[in-house]
């Protein structure tokens, strides 16, 4: 089912400027916090990688300290 604003599944060119001025604005955690705390996001889904999990800990650290919770 297409949109009403496509036809035969090509979008307009209006659309496609809408959405690239739309993606400028949509850059994800732009400050220290956001980037350690979108960082647990596949862990907390289960996609964790053992393998970074360990390094951390090989440097002492653990991914409590690692997002920014007081946890060592």
């Amino acid at each position: 089912m297409s949109s009403p604003n496509t036809i035969a599944g090509t979008a307009s060119p209006l659309r496609i400027t809408a959405n690239r001025r739309n993606a400028l604005k949509s850059t994800g955690p732009r400050i220290a916090a956001g980037k350690r705390r979108v960082a647990l996001n596949a862990r907390r889904r289960d996609l964790r990688s053992e393998q970074a999990e360990r390094q951390l800990r090989a440097r002492g650290r653990t991914l409590a300290s690692f997002a920014g919770g007081n946890a060592t």
